[in-house]
């Protein structure tokens, strides 16, 4: 298995889907890799598991980049960054 730096994420499926947003927090927010992952931890701190939610691969890692970056308590609490159009939808090669 890959390195794994997100203690809810226990397949290489969900390590790999959890760096893409780590890639997206650091790209498009300006965070260096350390504190992407930080935020991270503290977004999915009380998720044993991420694979069990049957929704988490639905949606695109940058979603869930935007949605740790913009939360109210870990990040700079705007919680309608999605309405923002510089935001969403996302840019090209992050809708997957």
């Amino acid at each position: 298995m890959m390195p794994n730096h997100f203690p809810f994420a226990h397949d290489n499926k969900s390590v790999a889907f959890c760096c893409r947003i780590r890639d997206a927090l650091v790209r498009f927010c300006g965070v260096d890799e350390a504190t992407a992952a930080r935020m991270m931890r503290d977004y999915w701190g009380d998720v044993a598991d991420v694979a069990d939610d049957p929704l988490f691969f639905g949606e695109p890692a940058y979603y869930y980049a935007m949605c740790v970056a913009h939360h109210p308590t870990i990040g700079d609490n705007d919680p309608d960054w999605y309405r923002r159009p510089e935001l969403w939808p996302p840019p090209s090669g992050w809708t997957t």
